[in-house]
């Protein structure tokens, strides 16, 4: 037997019962090889700035592709004219992408003398405007809409960042590189108002699932952040410099780290001490050999992930 790829939230919608999954994006789909690889993960469709032209027939208001104002009525086309409920639409938007300064139809916030927030108010107009005909719908009470930044400001923007959040670039608590927006409306929602957790953006495939009722989430690196996650405080991830740590202190004090290590050495007989310390660099590199080699077995999926 041979593995044949990792399942995928759209996958595991569709063997669940959603009969329509989409990708939009306000560029050009084939950027970065995002059209490969929402199709890889079993997405009906990948549409980008073409498809949006010949849908909306307008002329482009961003240097880049689309604008959020011209991208978002695409959601109600899509469903309106191609998407069967249940339906699973991911949808990006532009607008408030760094340099701040790529579309024309920019709404000032206040006077305008902010790039920054002029983009930002830009995005929350577009989004108000889909908001209010999305609670006008029927799809109100029956569907579910998240809102995710897909990440938080690099360290590379800190200097810029630091005049917009300066409560936030001193002292010892969260900065800028540990905030990104999550907004989740639930119909007849159960959720609490808010969620005091530390989590990644890996963390969504199975707090999704668990919203939706699904089992199996535990093929995922994530965690739940309704549940699972709070047992697992330690964060590993990337960023433009190299690796991020963010990992909690005995004390109830986080560690961040967001330096490159060039070498590990690391004694596989010795890798794991005390359980209620913070995971070291060792163990996460070996936790991740041992996920290799039971990827590299097929161990990781179910049999209708494996070929005969």
């Amino acid at each position: 037997m041979k593995f044949d790829r990792l399942s995928c939230l759209p996958e595991i919608l569709k063997k669940n019962g959603y009969n329509y999954a989409a990708y939009i994006t306000a560029v050009e789909k084939e950027y970065s090889s995002k059209d490969s690889i929402f199709d890889s993960m079993g997405m009906d469709e990948v549409l980008g700035s073409k498809e949006i032209g010949e849908i909306i027939k307008q002329v482009s208001r961003s240097t880049w592709g689309y604008s959020d104002h011209q991208t978002f009525p695409v959601i109600d086309w899509i469903i309106e004219n191609k998407a069967k409920e249940p339906f699973f639409i991911l949808f990006s938007t532009l607008d408030s992408h760094q340099p701040f300064n790529l579309v024309s139809d920019v709404i000032n916030y206040q006077e305008g003398s902010s790039p920054l927030l002029n983009t930002i108010h830009t995005t929350d107009d577009a989004f108000g405007i889909f908001w209010e005909k999305f609670k006008a719908s029927e799809l109100y009470e029956n569907t579910i809409v998240i809102a995710v930044a897909d990440h938080a400001v690099f360290p590379r923007s800190y200097s810029f960042a630091k005049d917009y959040f300066p409560q936030e670039a001193e002292g010892n608590g969260p900065n800028v590189y540990d905030r990104s927006l999550l907004m989740i409306y639930v119909p007849n929602s159960f959720l609490p108002d808010r969620i005091e957790t530390y989590s990644s953006s890996i963390d969504m495939p199975p707090t999704i699932m668990e919203i939706l009722g699904m089992g199996g989430r535990e093929i995922f690196d994530g965690k739940s952040i309704l549940s699972d996650r709070k047992d697992f405080p330690n964060i590993l991830g990337m960023h433009e410099f190299g690796l991020y740590i963010n990992q909690l202190n005995q004390d109830g004090t986080r560690r961040e780290s967001y330096s490159m290590p060039q070498e590990l050495s690391c004694d596989l007989n010795n890798s794991y001490g005390n359980q209620q310390e913070p995971l070291s660099l060792c163990e996460y590199l070996n936790f991740y050999k041992w996920k290799r080699l039971m990827l590299e077995e097929g161990r990781l999926w179910d049999d209708n992930n494996l070929d005969e």
